[in-house]
């Protein structure tokens, strides 16, 4: 198994309130099997991955506003002992996010924020059979779907040198399977 990844982010400030953050990830992952069988066993794969995001901060006494807008790729191939394709996919994903924090007095918060992610997907997959020495393709499935996922949060949290409470809540909503979440919570420490 082989892996290389890249990081990188980059930070300026516009003026004494905003700020632009551009971050960077990728990574690519390398499989090899030097004995598998002819027909259906995995001789070699490949990963990609990667992330770009750019984020904007807004500052003032009375609140910080953050919007963060991100690309994320992936995809994998793999192969067989012939050069086979075995199976390959690949999701492409574009996000939204803003958050907002607003300081009641020195201990207390209220924050939220909302969060947006369309998703495009797809995979093959292939069995092959083996006759008279010549692969042959078994079945054949390929799936794919574009996904929108919406949520939206909200805490009110009292910090303080000694400790910390949080209580809130988070729903959240998709377009595939059409389901809706609702998650409350109440953290300390």
């Amino acid at each position: 198994v082989g892996f290389a990844d890249m990081q990188s982010k980059a930070v300026y400030d516009l003026t004494s309130r905003q700020q632009l953050q551009f971050v960077l990830v990728g990574g690519i992952a390398n499989y090899l099997q030097v004995q598998t069988s002819v027909t259906n066993g995995l001789k070699d794969a490949r990963s990609r991955s990667g992330l770009a995001a750019l984020g904007w901060r807004y500052t003032r006494p009375s609140f910080v506003l953050t919007q963060r807008v991100s690309v994320v790729t992936g995809n994998f191939r793999d192969h067989g002992v012939r050069g086979q394709e075995l199976g390959r996919g690949e999701t492409h994903s574009l996000v939204w996010r803003g958050d907002l924090l607003r300081p009641l007095n020195a201990a207390w918060t209220v924050e939220g924020g909302a969060r947006v992610e369309s998703e495009r997907t797809s995979q093959t997959l292939r069995q092959f059979r083996l006759v008279s020495n010549v692969l042959q393709v078994l079945s054949l499935q390929s799936v794919g779907a574009d996904n929108t996922v919406a949520s939206g949060w909200g805490q009110l949290a009292r910090r303080t040198a000694a400790s910390g409470l949080a209580a809130g809540v988070r729903v959240s909503s998709a377009s595939v399977g059409h389901w809706t979440a609702v998650s409350p919570w109440l953290l300390g420490e």
